[in-house]
């Protein structure tokens, strides 16, 4: 197993466990994973959740059709859908802007949705949009995790990176600004508040930070945020 391979499976398993430990994820939970590529992610749950609880979506068409080939995957029922969303980075020719996608799924589905490098590569409009319709898809009590890059004022005076800004996200490169996102944490506590969610914990912060406090506290390489939609 090579380098890359091994990253890939050990950020699945990161990921896995830290749904269990702050997500509320049991065996039982139905789950969907937006940006679910070639089933980092999914790997990692095969053997923990029960048959059929899993849907995997993401822009990328080849990595859908990946996992709708892998003999694991399909074993465990696990279904994978294609979204035909625009995004300049990974899907220029997508036929949905984000800001106005509707997920394909009912209201109250879902137990568990969570993504990983997706709303790092959105802008303010297209991330807002994707969090009402988690507030939709989740069941009364769901949970939601979501990872990030969390801009602190004092990053941008040191300008260690994410030096401009767009809307209320903070780009890498203005001119390419989906390659690399971040936010303040203010931006994802107002828009989980408007889609009726509140955070569980504070943030967990990721190894990008390096040195800068606050100091990392996960393995996984961005920051994650958990919101919990009320019980009813």
């Amino acid at each position: 197993m090579d380098l890359g391979a091994r990253a890939f499976e050990r950020n699945g398993i990161v990921i896995a466990e830290t749904l269990q430990q702050y997500a509320g994820l049991i065996p039982e939970s139905h789950v969907l994973e937006i940006g679910c590529g070639s089933g980092r992610t999914a790997h990692a749950l095969a053997g923990y959740l029960q048959r059929e609880p899993f849907v995997g979506m993401d822009i990328d068409q080849p990595s859908i059709e990946a996992c709708q080939r892998n003999e694991r995957l399909q074993a465990c029922g696990f279904t994978f859908d294609w979204m035909d969303v625009q995004n300049d980075e990974y899907n220029p020719e997508g036929q949905c802007p984000a800001s106005e996608y509707r997920f394909p799924y009912e209201t109250a589905t879902f137990d568990v949705i969570f993504l990983v490098s997706v709303f790092t590569h959105m802008l303010t409009p297209d991330v807002e949009n994707y969090i009402r319709e988690i507030g939709r898809m989740l069941t009364p009590g769901g949970h939601c995790l979501c990872t990030t890059f969390l801009i602190q004022p004092d990053y941008q005076r040191l300008g260690l990176t994410f030096q401009h800004s767009v809307g209320e996200a903070y780009v890498r490169n203005p001119e390419f600004p989906e390659v690399a996102v971040g936010y303040p944490l203010g931006f994802f506590e107002g828009a989980f508040a408007a889609a009726g969610m509140k955070a569980t914990r504070p943030p967990l912060y990721g190894e990008w930070r390096g040195t800068v406090e606050p100091a990392p506290v996960t393995r996984f390489p961005q920051d994650m945020l958990v919101y919990r939609k009320p019980a009813a």
